[in-house]
This record gives structure tokens, sequence and C-alpha cells, in this order.
């Protein structure tokens, strides 16, 4: 994309699209063999929700488990998010920490095959360590990763992985690590320094227009760079990051895009902004939406951007309704949309429940989302519309070589 600023919807939506299709994604309809997930999805009606069967994160837990007050739900309970590998539709976890759950491991739920699957294996027992950013295997301690996590595609291939309060502390302990889990090697390594004030959390972002994670820290908005493993910070302001909220890139309006009061703790304490990164440096501003945007209340509700719809959505997984927001960001104005049918995503007022940060994920390949917010409990798909997914261009047809 050009950084000419277009002024109607149609043009900035046609923008994206001509974007997606040069990395890897483009709103067709693919004749591929369907998965089981295809199939469950076919049964999913417009503003519906629907639990896939046998789909809770228990069951593939480790065994033993490593120690903890809320083993192995503080995986997502314990302020912790998601993020998803959008090339192998799966969504990514990993979280814990504090005196709630050692273990380090990190799990992915297949979309297609619905399943969840332990994709490393927890620190030893004998090898944690208290209030340290690393056990003494080299790889990063439990900690709540609240949304400070992205995906960082290929040729890097990454998770990349921040947060604080650690296992076990009693305080809440944060510092400047920037962890990096490659999906090739199968190993954690630490990147370059972060650059803002050391933080518990941050909202974050993958952003496919620049190659580079967004970051908000405590202070400031930084950008950090795996094509050099450096870190840039591009806000002069201080805007008082505290704990709770999202962060999403509107990737076509160069927009990004904070959701989600400060924290359970603070009734009104809504945080609606919008900082725009197609500036140097990126100029912030309150959201000052209308409509129903009661969301914008919520305690760390999950928010992600559709393409198709070219719409900001979001969910609180606290809320009993099952209601979705859906935000127009030329107009400013949410909307509410109450589900169809008698499903709703299961909240148990008994259980820890801290927000839902990354665990509510737009999947572009199916034109659905996907949200969970217990390790007991199922995954769950919500169908917003019935528009094309935006699916990998099909591999062109091996060219007929004619001899002469």
């Amino acid at each position: 994309m050009s950084g000419t600023r277009l002024n109607n919807s149609r043009g900035l939506r046609n923008s994206f699209k001509k974007y997606a299709c040069m990395v890897g994604l483009c709103i067709v309809s693919a004749n591929t063999i369907a998965s089981p997930f295809d199939d469950f999805l076919a049964t999913v009606g417009v503003h519906e929700w629907k639990a896939i069967p046998n789909s809770n994160m228990d069951a593939v837990a480790p065994d033993p488990l490593p120690p903890g007050n809320a083993q192995p739900g503080g995986v997502m309970t314990k302020w912790s998010g998601g993020t998803y590998d959008f090339g192998r539709d799966r969504l990514l976890v990993w979280g814990g920490g504090h005196k709630g759950y050692a273990g380090n491991e990190i799990y992915a739920f297949d979309v297609n095959n619905m399943k969840w699957v332990r994709l490393t294996d927890p620190t030893p027992n004998s090898q944690l360590i208290d209030t340290s950013s690393a056990y003494a295997d080299g790889n990063p301690s439990a900690r709540h990763t609240y949304d400070g996590l992205a995906y960082i595609p290929p040729p890097y291939d990454m998770l990349y992985g921040r947060g604080g309060s650690w296992w076990s502390t009693t305080g809440n302990n944060g510092n400047n690590d920037t962890w990096l889990f490659s999906f090739t090697a199968d190993s954690w390594s630490q990147g370059a320094t972060y650059p803002s004030d050391q933080t518990l959390n941050e909202l974050t972002d993958y952003d496919f227009v620049s190659g580079q994670v967004y970051s908000h820290g405590k202070r400031k908005l930084s950008t950090y760079n795996p094509a050099n493993d450096s870190w840039t910070v591009v806000t002069t302001d201080d805007s008082g990051q505290k704990l709770g909220g999202n962060g999403v890139i509107d990737p076509v309006r160069r927009l990004f895009v904070r959701i989600g009061r400060d924290s359970k703790n603070v009734p009104t304490g809504r945080y609606a902004r919008v900082w725009d990164i197609h500036n140097t440096p990126p100029v912030r501003q309150d959201l000052n939406s209308t409509g129903d945007n009661e969301i914008e209340d919520a305690n760390a509700p999950g928010v992600v951007y559709d393409p198709v719809s070219d719409k900001i959505v979001a969910w609180d997984g606290f809320d009993t309704s099952g209601s979705v927001y859906v935000l127009d960001m030329d107009t400013r104005v949410w909307t509410k949309i109450s589900p169809s049918g008698s499903v709703r995503p299961a909240v148990h007022t008994s259980k820890e429940y801290n927000g839902t940060f990354g665990r509510f994920q737009y999947v572009k390949s199916k034109n659905a989302f996907i949200a969970v917010s217990y390790t007991d409990e199922n995954v769950y798909v919500y169908k917003l519309n019935d528009s094309a997914p935006m699916a990998k261009p099909a591999k062109p047809a091996k060219p007929t070589v004619v001899l002469k």
C-alpha cells in the first residue's frame, strides 16, 4: 500500500483487498477440501454462537501439572491472552504466572481439526525460579501476558511474548525483556530490550503493512522490527497506560486502536483511544465514539479487525448476553448485535475471570470468529455474516511446456 490516504470507505476497503493478496490472503470463494471446522461452521447461523464439542484445553495439559492455585486454568484466567497464527489457522495461548500457575508451556487450538495441541512442555518443577523473568533452563517464566502476545509471520514464524507478574511473586514484577519463540527452531530466545518504561502489560498487535509489532506499554507507543531485532519509540507523548484494555490495528486507515477500561477494580475507567500511525510521530486522540459504546467499559474485551466487513469487532467474555459489538471507524459509531439462537459463551460467576485480551480472534480463511474464556470450557464459534472468507489463493497450475 502507498502512503496516500484514501477518503472513502470503498476505496479504503479495495486498497486493503489488494494489500491482503500481497501477503497471501485474498477474498475468494475457494474450492478446497472441507475440514471438520468447515462442516461445523456450515451449521452456524448468522449472529449465532456455537460451542465446539469436546474442545477444552485441560485435555492436553501436562501430567503432572506444574504448581499453582489455578492449575492449569491460570493459563487463561490469570490476566492472560492469545494471538492468531493465520498461516496454520490456530489460536496460540500462553499465560499463567503469579501464584496462579507456574507452567510456561504454549498451547494452540487447531481450528481446522477443532482440537487443542500442547506445543511445548513446561519447565520441570526442579528448575522453577521464583521472582525471575527466566527459569533455570533458560526459558521464560510463566507470567500474566495480558494483550502482550503477537504472531510474527514467515520468514520469522515467531510468537512474540511479554508480560509481568512472574511465577510466583506476591508482588507485581515486570521488566523490559522481549521473549520470542521460534516455531522453526522450536525454542525460546530473548530479543532486544523493550524501550518503554517497565510495565506489567501492554497493548500489542502485528502490523501487516509495516511488518512490525506495535506495542503500547506504560508510557509510549513503540515498534518491534523482527528483521533486525530492534525497537523504536514512535510517540513523544505520555499517555499513562494502565492495566486492562486491548489494542488492534486498523490496517486500512492506519490506526492503532485501544478499547477497554483500566482494570476490573476501576468501575468507570474507560479508555478508548486511537493513534494515527500513518503520521510520524503518531498522533493520539480520544476515540469519541457514539452508539452502543458500553463495550469500551468492559474489562479487557477481545478486539479484532475484520477485513471482510471493514469493521472493528469486540466481545466481552464476561457478558452473559453474548452480544458482539461492531465499530465503524469512519463514523465512530458502535452497533450492538444480540446473538440469534439460544447458545451463549460460558460465563461462570464462581470462577476467576480477568479479561479476554487476545482469546477472541477473527479467522480470515473462514470468515468466522473464535473465542475461549476458560481452560475447562469449550471453544466457541461466532458468525457475523455469510460473506466469502479470506483464504489463501490457490497455487497456480504447473505451466504446460511445449517443445519445439
